[in-house]
């Protein structure tokens, strides 16, 4: 029973898929396609037969009244009645051929829109698994966030307050104790400042109050002071105040400081240009650099930008990487809705 196998089949292909079993699914997508095909196949087959047994009574109908008539007609009317059931015939032809050619494109749409059912299925279910997963990522920095604010960020402002007392008290101290006490007060502070700046990192306190544009300067205005890359940000498009959601922006962040790590880290550049374009209701968002480079072919894993591109197309945007070997990086991101 074609219909109860297309309806199992289907059945299980959509079960298997939300299981996460794709190759189940895939599996029985393909026997759920067959099916379908089949059924309309043979209904075509059914049709098409159904129109040659009329067509074929009619021509025994009208050839035995050709027959009966026929010693009535002269040669003439004959050749003429011939070429009117020839013509008749090759009408008849044409229009079953047109009929079966019309019902094949029908059913070749119909196979494309179920299987473009089933890929906005699977697309659709492997977005929301990577916005699971960034979602996730995002709830972990900011628990690291606080528990190294709370936790070992008190810790190293206590031990701070007791080494300054002690400085205080050690003033007879010898040189040499001295010169040590010292170098373990500086490495202390170096500490808590860079505890300091991993909070900041992650908690993205100027985003969630100031918006993106400032988080982004004072992110940039950090790393000028401790780099010496020429660092250029710009915007284009985009109105002040914005009306971006603090959960968009945090995205849009999060991909603009991954790619700027990655090109300070690994380009080795001079320069680096950071814009942000809105045109109408879409969102741009290119980093240039004039370091390295790397050949785009090769595998780039280890540079985070696999993290990129999920971030990417959790945002419904397109990523571009144009790359030379010696002439620089240029990673482009459009087709950004804001809606």
């Amino acid at each position: 029973d074609l219909d109860l196998k297309g309806e199992v089949t289907q059945l299980l292909a959509y079960n298997y898929h939300f299981l996460g079993q794709s190759d189940k699914s895939l599996e029985y997508s393909d026997e759920w396609r067959k099916a379908e095909k089949k059924k309309t196949q043979e209904a075509i087959d059914a049709k098409n037969y159904e129109l040659v047994l009329a067509f074929n009574d009619r021509v025994v109908a009208e050839s035995k009244r050709v027959e009966a008539e026929n010693d009535k007609l002269t040669a003439e009317q004959k050749q003429q009645l011939y070429l009117i059931l020839f013509l008749f015939a090759t009408i008849l032809g044409l229009l079953a051929a047109f009929y079966a050619y019309r019902q094949k494109g029908r059913r070749k749409r119909a196979e494309k829109e179920k299987q473009q059912k089933i890929e906005s299925i699977l697309k659709e279910n492997e977005i929301k698994t990577i916005r699971a997963r960034l979602n996730g990522i995002d709830e972990e920095r900011a628990r690291i966030s606080e528990d190294l604010h709370d936790g070992i960020g008190i810790m190293l402002t206590g031990t701070q307050l007791h080494f300054e007392a002690l400085g205080e008290r050690l003033d007879n101290m010898e040189a040499s104790n001295k010169e040590q006490f010292d170098a373990a007060f500086k490495l202390l502070t170096q500490t808590q400042q860079q505890t300091r700046r991993v909070i900041h990192d992650m908690a993205n306190q100027t985003l969630l109050n100031y918006g993106l544009i400032a988080q982004v300067n004072e992110l940039l205005s950090m790393l000028k002071k401790a780099s010496d890359v020429n660092i250029n940000f710009s915007t284009q498009g985009i109105p002040d105040p914005n009306q971006w959601s603090s959960a968009f922006e945090m995205k849009i962040y999060k991909v603009i400081q991954e790619l700027i790590n990655n090109a300070l880290k690994n380009a080795n550049a001079d320069n680096l240009d950071i814009q942000i374009q809105q045109i109408e209701n879409e969102l741009s968002l290119s980093v240039k650099d004039d370091g390295e480079g790397f050949d785009v072919n090769e595998s780039y894993e280890g540079m985070g930008m696999r993290t990129v591109e999920n971030r990417v197309k959790d945002l419904g945007g397109v990523l571009s990487i144009n790359s030379v070997k010696g002439k620089g990086t240029n990673i482009l991101i459009k087709n950004i809705h804001l809606n």
